[in-house]
């Protein structure tokens, strides 16, 4: 049965893109608005025609509680979040030019879309942002959290993109990356992986332990650390085991000789 159900947007666009719950049931989402959005009795503003970032959070029975915007000059949109146990909220996106998180401002790498990665706690006030991108499209598309707090992101880059004091290079248009910080946004390390086509990191699932599992699609031989899939004929989708320290410990692929691609993923409490 329907417990509840809540709309929220205004005269523009708006799209919500991810969802997650805390401990006492509290409801966060996330995604992207232009205009004036209205969330029941809080609104966001976006800054100019462009689409910006919201968060929004709802209690178990549906009544909002607050809704925070990051507001840029460029294309904006959350992609994914994922909360901790003390009801902070982690989001990831991509963000063009210049975008402030309540009082912490980030600035792209060039005019095309660079990743973000934002904290925010339970009362919505955004606690760090931290950018990684390049020259070309980047975007996060993915998070999650270990049993330590620390947080983990999947996404697509183009060209060199740098994370932290670390940066990497694509093999193809697009290439996948996986990604580690801390619960303070320190920049621990980033893996990427892709052959000379379009490859892209769409979903991850953390262990508590903080093995991750990402999955997306690819196309032709792709490698993993030492670990290697090749496609059957267009795009095939992958499933990746890293350790919490960015060892690839295994891929495998699935697929057949048309487009297929991995959109979500999820691991229980026994790892499987």
């Amino acid at each position: 049965m329907v417990q509840w159900a809540q709309s929220a947007g205004g005269t523009a666009s708006e799209l919500g893109t991810d969802i997650a719950v805390d401990a006492a049931g509290n409801v966060y989402i996330t995604g992207g608005f232009s205009g004036t959005a209205s969330f029941g009795s809080e609104s966001v503003i976006a800054n100019g025609s462009n689409m910006d970032i919201f968060v929004a959070k709802y209690s178990n029975a549906g009544v909002v509680q607050w809704a925070k915007s990051a507001s840029g000059t460029g294309n904006d949109v959350g992609a994914s979040i994922v909360v901790d146990a003390s009801s902070n909220a982690y989001i990831t996106g991509n963000y063009a030019s210049i975008i402030m998180f309540g009082d912490h401002l980030v600035s792209s790498q060039s005019s095309s879309a660079d990743i973000f990665v934002a904290k925010c706690n339970s009362s919505g006030e955004f606690l760090w942002v931290q950018s990684a991108g390049g020259a070309g499209n980047d975007s996060g598309s993915g998070i999650g959290i270990d049993g330590s707090g620390n947080i983990y992101l999947i996404g697509s880059y183009t060209g060199t993109a740098t994370f932290g004091n670390t940066q990497t290079t694509s093999n193809g248009n697009l290439d996948i990356f996986v990604a580690k910080y801390d619960n303070s946004g320190e920049f621990k390390w980033v893996k990427s992986a892709g052959a000379a086509d379009y490859d892209t990191g769409q979903s991850l699932a953390v262990e508590s332990n903080g093995n991750v599992y990402v999955t997306g699609s690819y196309f032709g031989t792709i490698t993993f650390g030492s670990q290697s899939v090749s496609s059957q004929g267009s795009r095939d989708l992958f499933v990746t085991k890293y350790d919490s320290n960015g060892s690839a410990l295994w891929a495998k692929t699935a697929g057949g000789t048309f487009l297929e691609g991995g959109l979500g993923i999820a691991v229980d409490a026994g790892g499987v």
